[in-house]
């Protein structure tokens, strides 16, 4: 699927025997361009996610396909792993990265809390079309989706295991543009869908996705906790 409708990409495609799917305009970006695929060229019963930088370990449908035995799940997500380090902001979103995945998400898993990312992700096309698609956002899509997912009775299930590689940002800037998407996502569903009163959600999934959606906002206090030391000094504060 290709949303930008490039000429080398095309050619591409055709040079590799693949599909080339696209569309005449690119309403909700990536939500959009995933629901024109599913409602006019998908006739299969599971959908594979995975964005143009990542790279799959040839047998990540042999690894993921299983879980789906279980007629409740709903979709499989595996890990986001970044294998470039040529800059320091590189490095630091490959870290980032791991310790979310590592400790936090497997640990959301067992709460049945585990949410889609957008990449590296297989659906049951059946369960996505009983909510109705992707959910159409300019951003933030796949949590929406995990959560459309969960009222509806179904599960989203964690793999732990290393199944894709992809790029990191190299820049501040695209480093930048990258967090602040997520955030931003988050802080929508904060105030239009807060989680924390979703009684179609059990309490400790409530729990779990309103703290996914606070994080971003916890970065107030690290600016706290860098002033108040500075206006201790100025102002001659002295400690009980």
């Amino acid at each position: 699927m290709d949303d930008g409708r490039k000429p080398a990409t095309q050619a591409l495609a055709a040079q590799l025997g693949v599909r080339y799917i696209t569309r005449e305009n690119n309403a909700f970006f990536k939500a959009g361009n995933l629901n024109n695929a599913l409602r006019h060229h998908v006739a299969e019963d599971f959908v594979l996610v995975v964005d143009a930088d990542f790279a799959l370990h040839p047998d990540f449908i042999q690894r993921t396909l299983p879980l789906f035995h279980d007629p409740r799940i709903a979709a499989v997500q595996t890990p986001q792993v970044y294998s470039n380090e040529e800059t320091i902001f590189a490095k630091g979103s490959k870290y980032f990265q791991n310790l979310f995945y590592t400790y936090l998400q497997p640990g959301k898993h067992l709460l049945n809390s585990a949410f889609c990312v957008g990449t590296n992700v297989i659906f049951r096309k059946k369960a996505l079309a009983e909510v109705g698609g992707i959910a159409e956002l300019e951003h933030s899509e796949d949590i929406f989706t995990t959560i459309n997912l969960l009222e509806h009775g179904y599960r989203v299930s964690f793999l732990n295991e290393q199944l894709a590689v992809g790029l990191s940002p190299t820049s501040l800037i695209s480093f930048y543009t990258q967090q602040y998407r997520w955030a931003w996502g988050g802080l929508l569903m904060l105030l239009k869908h807060n989680t924390l009163f979703n009684r179609r959600l059990h309490p400790e999934q409530r729990v779990q996705f309103f703290l996914s959606n606070f994080y971003y906002l916890s970065g107030i206090s690290v600016i706290i906790y860098l002033i108040s030391p500075l206006l201790a000094i100025l102002l001659n504060v002295k400690p009980l």
